[in-house]
């Protein structure tokens, strides 16, 4: 914005700038992108896990499965590739050895404040 005195006149007049607009547009603009990403970053921080009942899935949390004496819970799908790694049980190598107890509790999941819960039978 240019402001400019005449002599003789008492008054200011202003010139108005299109390049100052769109830069300030543009600068609006930014600043909603970066509070969109600081609230979603802010959700994860706090240790929300899910949205829906949908991101959230059963996992098994040992060797042996739960309908071979193991146990399940409920995670979400961000957090279930964590439990991938888990190796199941393997009697013919002699690794573990599962009991042939039926011990699945959780019939489905359901996210609740923003954590995974295990809806159990």
């Amino acid at each position: 914005m240019k402001i400019e005195r005449k002599k003789g006149l008492k008054g200011v007049k202003v010139h108005h700038n299109k390049g100052v607009f769109w830069t300030a547009v543009v600068l609006f603009i930014i600043l909603i992108a970066v509070v969109v990403a600081l609230k979603n970053m802010d959700r994860k921080a706090r240790g929300v896990e899910c949205s829906s009942d949908s991101d959230c899935v059963i996992v098994q949390t040992g060797a042996c499965s739960c309908s071979m004496g193991g146990s399940d819970k409920c995670a979400s799908k961000s957090e279930a590739g964590n439990y991938s790694s888990v190796q199941p049980a393997n009697p013919e190598k002699g690794e573990i050895i599962c009991a042939a107890v039926f011990n699945c509790k959780i019939k489905s999941c359901s996210c609740v404040s923003g954590k995974c819960f295990g809806l159990e039978e």
